[in-house]
Formats: structure tokens, C-alpha cells, sequence
């Protein structure tokens, strides 16, 4: 398994599923807008790790708001991205912690 930014919307993921042995099937994924800090400058993404069962991947969302960088790690939920969370809201994280699955 994968995953990739789609470029159209910022809260939306592709999902590989390299397991095919002819090609990765893509699906996209959307996470709500509420799980999601918007920021006022760039953003990146990036993966931090898959669980073991291969329905959550931890992800890092790296913005700005008013010039000050800021992270944020949300648990993706690939079989229900409804339910999806931001661990870093949801557990008070500071700046500066970090995770991993």
C-alpha cells in the first residue's frame, strides 16, 4: 500500500494498493474539511507509517499560518475516511512531539 497528495484539493489522497501483480490500482480518499488546520501558506504532506492491518496510515500535514510553521498528524482511515482523526488536536500534542503507529 501507498499513498499520494492529489493536487486538486488539499484534503484529498490517493490510495495505491500495489498488491496487483499488472499495476497499483488508485483510489482517492477525502478526509472532512474538520479534521484538516488550514493554513495561509505552503502545505506538504507526508507519510509517517502504515498500521499493520493496512486500514490506517499515519500522515504528516506541514502548514503555515501567518508565517509560523506548524504541523499536525492525522490518522487516515482508508476503509472510512469519515473517520479519520487529528491526533494532534485530539491529544493536545505540542509542536515539537512526534509520532509514529
Amino acid at each position: 500500500m501507498g499513498v499520494g497528495k492529489s493536487a486538486d484539493t488539499p484534503n484529498t489522497f490517493l490510495l495505491y494498493d500495489s498488491r496487483s501483480a499488472d499495476e497499483p490500482v488508485a483510489v482517492e480518499l477525502g478526509l472532512p474539511n474538520d479534521i484538516i488546520t488550514s493554513g495561509d501558506g505552503a502545505q506538504s504532506w507526508s507519510m509517517v507509517e502504515w498500521a499493520a492491518d493496512d486500514r490506517y496510515a499515519l500522515v504528516l500535514h506541514n502548514y503555515s499560518v501567518a508565517g509560523a510553521a506548524a504541523r499536525e498528524y492525522i490518522i487516515l482511515d482508508r476503509t472510512k475516511p469519515e473517520l479519520s482523526q487529528n491526533l494532534t488536536r485530539a491529544h493536545g500534542l505540542a509542536p515539537s512531539e512526534e509520532l509514529s503507529l
